[in-house]
Parts: structure tokens; sequence; C-alpha cells
């Protein structure tokens, strides 16, 4: 399980964080943060931040943080695009490598 992509959500994702969860995958998410402290967290951890921000984005680009830049509007299209941008073949729930929705 070490392998997989570890994930930090935006504020605006917390639905999003929580089904990363339960298909087994690590993703901090915290309710309310500024972006200074999200962004830091992101790139202190290695973590593949994931948003729908623009302006979040392009500072994740000019400093070279992992960033999955969402363009659906609904989570199921969400998920299907952190799948297909990370190569997971495996985005279904394992009971044997689910996660605890909260932490």
């Amino acid at each position: 399980m070490s392998n997989k992509p570890k994930f930090l959500a935006d504020a605006m994702l917390g639905n999003i964080a929580r089904k990363l969860r339960l298909l087994g995958f690590d993703c901090r998410y915290f309710a309310t943060i500024k972006d200074e402290q999200l962004l830091s967290i992101a790139k202190n951890e290695n973590l593949t931040l994931i948003t729908r921000d623009r302006k979040i984005s392009n500072v994740c680009k000019k400093q070279n943080i992992s960033i999955i830049d969402l363009s659906g509007t609904d989570e199921t299209s969400q998920i299907v695009e952190i799948c297909r941008k990370m190569n997971l073949n495996k985005c279904k729930i394992d009971m044997k490598d689910i996660r605890c929705t909260v932490c």
C-alpha cells in the first residue's frame, strides 16, 4: 500500500477526500485552511493536491507541487478524473483496503 499516491484535498473537496479514503488512499483534508498553509503541507509532505481553484493550481505549477486540477463538477466524474490522471487502474472499494473516512 505504500506505493499508492497520497493526496491533500482543498477545503471545498471534503466529500472527495472521504471517497478517496473509501477507495483505500491516504487523503488529508482540512475544512478551514489558508491557501498558503495548504500549499506548504502539499509541498513539505510530498502530497498531490486536489483542487478546482485555478489560483491555487497556478501557484502549484509555479512551485512544482504535484496537483490534480479537477474540471468535473460532480463527485463521480471527479473520482474518475483523479484515477485517470494518476494512472490508477484500481478505483473500486476493496473492504481489505478501506481507510477511515474521517482521518
